[in-house]
């Protein structure tokens, strides 16, 4: 196990700690034979980062998985090999020509794993990636686009779901694939009703956007102040899911948050909106693509910022946009960017006897 003290919470481990609280090791003997942690596997060391003084321990050499601590060890390996003032960036280019204020071809998105661009009802950094956007076209002077709005392929072994991820897992938020397009940490909402303890709860509505069938909802109202245990369950390469689990009583609707399928088409979907309320015209008419040119590109928040998201609220999407771009920066032989982090393990002395498989 892994613990950052926050500056606050380092006083009870000071120097003289021990000798200042000698049951503390009879305490966490008697932890350790509680029958409510009959056969868990845990244990605890702390250490003094400057003397290196072990302050505390208990059965610390069990190899235990670290779970979202990991996400320190990758957010370093981020800062090391990518710097605090990386930025992700989406280019956009175009085909055909550009005359008159009409763009006689078709507009290009080519993503590159970022996982910060949200739609403007959902902002969280501030960074307004559709408004930027529109500025873009607007200082190319592009007031009409006579082809499509189309995702330029970029080649990145590390986008989408990964092989070893657990299948109960992936049609919920924490669960989400990352992609070289990205939208609203690629999650999407379904609003449950759960009134009365002990009644089935009902579908009442979901994300519009979103192209999928709810085909089965087998969820249990459970006594207020239970947590949250609806889950998700999605098969990769259909549209259906099923909601399975139970929710505490509550007179209003309750949000449970799954996995977009294909976040690159409601990224669309909302980019073509937000064009459209510019006053941009769109034709959508697929042309050749000839010609192709960049306009642009589209920044996101350095990955110092990043990095702090990821921290302080264990996000797991923008730790896999750091995984991403980890295994662009490398060799071909980088497999979905974790033997870099496997390697930097060993680098900072991480305990022989893990394996880096996610974070």
């Amino acid at each position: 196990m892994i613990i950052a003290l926050p500056v606050e919470g380092q006083f009870h481990f000071k120097p003289g700690f021990k000798d200042k609280n000698k049951t503390f090791a009879q305490r966490l003997e008697t932890l350790g034979k509680s029958k409510s942690l009959a056969g868990a596997s845990w244990g605890i060391m702390v250490q003094d980062l400057k003397s290196g003084a072990t302050l505390a321990r208990y059965n610390e050499k069990q190899n235990l998985i670290p779970a979202s601590n990991l996400k320190l060890i990758s957010t370093l390996n981020g800062l090391k090999n990518l710097g605090p003032d990386f930025r992700f960036k989406t280019k956009i280019w175009h085909t055909g020509s550009i005359k008159d204020g009409i763009l006689n071809g078709n507009l290009l998105v080519e993503g590159s794993g970022d996982a910060t661009i949200y739609s403007p009802d959902r902002e969280k950094f501030k960074e307004n990636f559709f408004k930027k956007t529109v500025a873009l076209l607007r200082s190319a002077g592009i007031k009409r686009i006579e082809g499509k709005i189309v995702e330029k392929n970029h080649l990145n072994l590390y986008s989408g779901i990964r092989s070893d991820w657990s299948w109960s897992d992936v049609g919920n938020y924490y669960g989400a694939g990352l992609y070289p397009i990205n939208i609203n940490e690629n999650q999407y909402s379904i609003h449950l009703s759960a009134p009365t303890q002990g009644s089935p709860a009902k579908l009442k509505k979901k994300d519009s956007l979103v192209n999928l069938d709810v085909v089965n909802v087998d969820v249990q109202t459970s006594p207020p102040g239970n947590p949250d245990l609806a889950y998700i369950y999605w098969i990769p390469g259909q549209n259906q899911v099923t909601v399975k689990g139970s929710v505490p009583q509550q007179n209003d609707l309750q949000r449970i948050k799954g996995a977009h399928m294909e976040p690159s088409a409601i990224f669309f979907q909302i980019l073509s909106s937000e064009l459209k309320k510019a006053g941009i015209e769109l034709g959508e008419k697929y042309m050749a693509p000839e010609n192709l040119q960049v306009l642009g590109q589209i920044e996101s928040p350095p990955l110092s910022t990043i990095i702090k998201e990821i921290n302080l609220f264990s996000n797991n999407l923008m730790t896999e946009s750091v995984g991403f771009a980890l295994c662009e920066s490398g060799c071909e032989q980088n497999e979905w960017g974790w033997t870099q982090l496997a390697g930097f393990g060993v680098a900072i002395g991480c305990p022989p006897g893990y394996y880096f498989s996610d974070a």
